[in-house]
């Protein structure tokens, strides 16, 4: 793959001419499937998943580029703008480290060649299950009493106080202490990621 991602141009015109901030579907749209590279040998998702890494990279390559111009180019899928700011401004902006792993992942043109169909059905499969389990985040945390604050020690608190008291041995409902355990169960796994 080139080092110099083609598409840096057309995406900085974009930026440049856009209102406000783009989403990444916005770009993609925009660009058109044409501008990037062709596969008929890969399947929908594989497709898309290329399409987006190529779009990150160009992206991310951007980023490095207009830093030497006294702006930072803001990054998220439904966020992409160019911002002026000083310098000092901008380091410390890279200097997150979420966003310093998506940066090394995205320059890095070994996953966009090493990706396959099998794990691009994974990196979705595992995204939806994560999914999910946040969507009974909320639910999961009432059943304990507790509010979307909840640190992971105080769910372990109420967990403990609840089953004990709730334990079908001392004369607890036993659904009831089900329904304590899977709540913990679930955001155990959360909380786990």
């Amino acid at each position: 793959m080139p080092q110099t991602n083609p598409l840096c141009l057309s995406v900085l015109k974009i930026l440049q001419q856009a209102d406000g901030a783009l989403r990444e579907h916005d770009l993609l749209k925009a660009l058109g499937d044409e501008a990037f590279p062709q596969d008929d040998e890969c399947d929908a998702q594989l497709t898309l998943f290329r399409q987006h890494f190529y779009l990150m990279n160009a992206l991310y390559q951007l980023q490095d580029k207009l830093l030497n111009e006294n702006c930072y180019l803001s990054i998220s899928a439904l966020e992409i703008k160019i911002q002026s700011l000083d310098a000092a401004d901008s380091t410390s902006l890279l200097n997150n480290e979420g966003e310093q792993k998506l940066r090394e992942y995205y320059l890095d043109w070994q996953h966009y060649d090493k990706t396959s169909s099998a794990d691009v059905s994974e990196l979705l499969s595992g995204f939806w299950q994560r999914y999910r389990q946040h969507q009974q985040q909320l639910p999961s945390l009432a059943i304990l009493g507790l509010d979307e604050q909840a640190s992971w020690p105080d769910i372990q608190q109420s967990y403990r106080r609840l089953i004990k008291e709730h334990h079908p041995d001392k004369g607890g409902d036993r659904l009831r202490f089900v329904e304590i355990r899977e709540a913990y169960e679930v955001l155990q796994s959360v909380y786990d990621e």
